[in-house]
Protein backbone atom coordinates (compact mmCIF):
# COMPACT_ATOMS: atom_id res chain seq x y z
CA UNK A 1 0.00 0.00 0.00
CA UNK A 2 2.58 2.43 0.87
CA UNK A 3 4.00 2.85 -3.22
CA UNK A 4 0.32 3.60 -3.97
CA UNK A 5 -0.09 6.08 -1.00
CA UNK A 6 3.18 8.25 -2.33
CA UNK A 7 2.13 8.35 -5.39
CA UNK A 8 -1.69 9.55 -4.64
CA UNK A 9 0.63 12.21 -2.58
CA UNK A 10 2.67 13.37 -4.85
CA UNK A 11 0.10 13.51 -7.81
CA UNK A 12 -1.20 16.64 -4.80
CA UNK A 13 1.40 18.37 -5.97
CA UNK A 14 -0.84 19.35 -9.06
CA UNK A 15 -2.62 21.73 -6.60
CA UNK A 16 0.84 23.34 -6.54
CA UNK A 17 1.08 24.11 -10.45
CA UNK A 18 3.52 20.86 -11.12
CA UNK A 19 2.72 18.42 -13.65
CA UNK A 20 2.42 14.38 -12.70
CA UNK A 21 1.77 11.84 -14.16
CA UNK A 22 1.33 8.30 -13.34
CA UNK A 23 3.36 5.31 -14.80
CA UNK A 24 0.96 2.01 -14.82
CA UNK A 25 -2.03 4.18 -14.58
CA UNK A 26 -5.14 2.63 -15.73
CA UNK A 27 -4.67 -0.85 -13.56
CA UNK A 28 -7.53 -2.01 -11.24
CA UNK A 29 -8.77 -4.66 -9.30
CA UNK A 30 -12.26 -3.45 -8.91
CA UNK A 31 -12.47 -3.95 -5.36
CA UNK A 32 -13.31 -0.24 -3.97
CA UNK A 33 -12.87 -1.89 -0.39
CA UNK A 34 -8.79 -1.61 -0.91
CA UNK A 35 -7.26 1.65 -0.14
CA UNK A 36 -4.90 0.95 -3.16
CA UNK A 37 -8.07 0.79 -5.25
CA UNK A 38 -8.89 4.27 -4.11
CA UNK A 39 -6.21 5.58 -4.57
CA UNK A 40 -5.52 4.31 -8.18
CA UNK A 41 -8.69 6.19 -9.23
CA UNK A 42 -7.48 9.42 -7.00
CA UNK A 43 -4.42 9.42 -8.61
CA UNK A 44 -5.82 8.53 -12.37
CA UNK A 45 -8.26 10.86 -11.97
CA UNK A 46 -5.81 14.07 -11.36
CA UNK A 47 -2.81 13.52 -12.90
CA UNK A 48 -2.15 15.64 -16.29
CA UNK A 49 -0.42 12.12 -17.94
CA UNK A 50 -1.53 8.77 -17.50
CA UNK A 51 0.91 6.17 -18.93
CA UNK A 52 -0.37 3.02 -19.36
CA UNK A 53 0.84 -0.66 -19.69
CA UNK A 54 -1.98 -2.51 -21.61
CA UNK A 55 -4.83 -2.27 -23.73
CA UNK A 56 -6.90 -2.99 -20.31
CA UNK A 57 -5.30 0.09 -18.89
CA UNK A 58 -6.32 2.15 -21.45
CA UNK A 59 -10.06 0.62 -21.67
CA UNK A 60 -10.32 1.41 -18.33
CA UNK A 61 -9.46 5.29 -18.28
CA UNK A 62 -11.74 5.70 -21.04
CA UNK A 63 -14.76 4.01 -19.54
CA UNK A 64 -13.89 6.14 -16.70
CA UNK A 65 -14.30 9.66 -18.79
CA UNK A 66 -10.52 9.91 -19.13
CA UNK A 67 -9.61 12.21 -22.23
CA UNK A 68 -7.97 10.53 -24.40
CA UNK A 69 -5.49 13.12 -24.88
CA UNK A 70 -4.11 12.51 -21.19
CA UNK A 71 -3.70 8.70 -22.17
CA UNK A 72 -0.12 7.20 -23.60
CA UNK A 73 1.22 3.51 -23.64
CA UNK A 74 4.30 2.84 -22.50
CA UNK A 75 6.43 -0.09 -22.25
CA UNK A 76 6.80 -1.73 -18.87
CA UNK A 77 8.79 -4.34 -17.41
Amino acid sequence: MGDVNSTVAATLAREAGVKTAHLEAGLRSFDRTMPEEINRLVTDSIADILWTPSPDGDANLLREGVAPAKIERVATS
